[in-house]
């Protein structure tokens, strides 16, 4: 290759990183895609957001009745309004960068390629929009909190969409440390999927399924993850070891995370070893979900948290998945009572 190539590919590439370096520093910056580097990706990208960052737009028809419940505001009011929410969300927790914009922007893609009317999909792009308002009210010692953990019994890490960059993330807001000194303290520590992933000792991620790259991981426990193309979801049985409660979950995650040296398995699934627990016993990890449906599974986890042994006789706690299913089915019933089934068989839509 020549030396006026591979001269021309790292300046190139170094615009890039300096370029992007600067843009996030601006206070009213937008995500860009690789692809929107392009003049034309990027010409169709500015289009689309002038469309979504109009928050009259977002706002949508509205008809003197509800004018009325929202005091006589006028749809430009409401914008204003709008405008302003969106802007706070995002400048209280600068980890979203856009994320709000993000939602609402593929939400109006959805709705439209449903064929929403337009009513409907001015509706969806504006709840997209202010999806988190939540955090506006949340103060930041939440929102920002590694030193808030001296409180705290149990720590549950959770998973992730994009593991290594919230490894990083966390890093970077002190949380590292704060797990640390959580775990000293006689702190336990769970981590559910890409939070099991994170307790590891590294994260390589070699296919670029998500970001990319190899991070070092907290260190709580004794096993290396490395993410791959095939994604695992299946629903399965599982039993706490070494002689705890039986109980159905979700298996869902990317790549394999293997044991580093000796390390003592947290669950029994299907007849193979599954998870890690610490030497110590106060930090475990599982790719499983769904710990909490479980009454039996639940109640093990609990007493694990207060440090108590379980105690045989106990009446069984609720089964949440149970429940949710009974009132599926108290639905279902309810429908079935109310619809004509003849006529929707004649309609060709049962």
């Amino acid at each position: 290759m020549p030396l006026s190539v591979v001269l021309g590919m790292a300046v190139s590439l170094s615009a890039s990183y300096v370029g992007c370096v600067v843009w996030e520093k601006r206070s009213r910056c937008e995500d860009l895609l690789f692809s929107e580097l392009m003049i034309w990706g990027y010409l169709l990208r500015w289009r689309r957001q002038r469309r979504l960052a109009s928050a009259l737009k977002l706002v949508g028809p509205m008809s003197n009745e509800q004018r009325g419940k929202l005091d006589g505001l006028s749809s430009r009011e409401q914008a204003k309004l709008l405008e302003r929410l969106v802007a706070r969300m995002e400048t209280r927790d600068p980890y979203l960068h856009g994320h709000s914009r993000r939602v609402a922007r593929h939400s109006w893609m959805i709705a439209r390629r449903m064929g929403l009317p337009r009513a409907e999909v001015a509706r969806i792009r504006t709840a997209a929009a202010i999806h988190d308002a939540g955090k506006v009210k949340t103060p930041k010692a939440i929102l920002h909190k590694p030193a808030a953990l001296t409180d705290a019994g149990l720590v549950v890490l959770p998973g992730s969409k994009d593991t290594i960059a919230d490894l990083r993330a966390l890093k970077a807001r002190g949380f590292a440390a704060a797990l640390a000194a959580h775990r000293a303290r006689g702190g336990l520590v769970l981590g559910v999927c890409g939070g099991y992933q994170m307790l590891g000792r590294a994260v390589a991620d070699p296919h670029h399924v998500e970001s990319g790259g190899e991070e070092t991981g907290l260190g709580l426990l004794p096993v290396l993850t490395t993410l791959g193309r095939e994604k695992i979801t299946r629903r399965v049985r599982a039993r706490w070891r070494p002689d705890g409660p039986g109980f159905e979950g979700y298996e869902i995650h990317v790549g394999v995370t293997a044991a580093d040296g000796p390390a003592r398995p947290l669950l029994d699934v299907e007849g193979r070893a599954e998870g890690c627990v610490s030497t110590d016993g106060r930090v475990w990890g599982t790719h499983l979900h769904g710990l909490f449906e479980s009454g039996p599974a639940r109640r093990h986890l609990l007493d694990w948290a207060r440090g108590a042994p379980a105690v045989a006789g106990r009446p069984t706690p609720p089964d949440h998945r149970a429940h949710r299913e009974a009132a599926y089915d108290r639905l279902a019933d309810a429908l079935a009572g109310a619809l004509d089934a003849q006529l929707l068989s004649a309609l060709g839509v049962v």
